[in-house]
């Protein structure tokens, strides 16, 4: 394995402020619970959904994790085999990467172009830290394959 990385930090920012809602809600319905046993009930049912979303969040950032190998792009989602996706690097045919509005590539949208046989598609890498420096190493990682698949000697750039 060449690199590995997971979601970059600032993918926290939406647990944290489910978890405000959460505090929020539980605190509104404490108060309310002597007054209105509606809205006590609702604000009860409201910090239950956003601690759900505060849980599921911070599963998706813990267990999305990205690999580049020296044969592949591996793609995990969970902590089972099967939520994962692997793309051979004779399927890549390029990868770039969007900039955020603020002309911002630390933190980015890798989209890569996956082509086998006649069918085309992309992959889209959501959230990427360092965006370009996981690019310039999928491109590096995959022209030293290329060279050494097809016995081309030279150098990546």
């Amino acid at each position: 394995m060449r690199v590995a990385t997971r979601l970059h930090w600032r993918c926290l920012l939406i647990p944290a402020l489910y978890a405000l809602l959460n505090i929020f809600f539980v605190s509104f319905a404490s108060a309310i619970a002597g007054v209105s046993t509606i809205w006590s009930f609702l604000g009860y049912l409201l910090a239950g959904a956003s601690l759900y979303q505060t849980i599921k969040s911070l599963k998706r950032y813990f267990l999305t994790q990205y690999f580049i190998t020296t044969h592949r792009l591996v793609i995990q989602r969970g902590l089972s085999a099967k939520r994962s996706i692997s793309i051979n690097f004779e399927s890549i045919t390029g990868c770039e990467v969007q900039r955020t509005w603020l002309g911002y590539t630390k933190i980015g949208k890798l989209t890569v172009y996956v082509q086998h046989g006649t069918q085309k598609g992309l992959c889209v890498l959501q959230n990427v830290p360092h965006a370009q420096a996981f690019s310039e190493e999928l491109k590096r990682t995959q022209y030293d394959f290329n060279a050494s698949y097809h016995g081309v000697l030279g150098s990546y750039r």
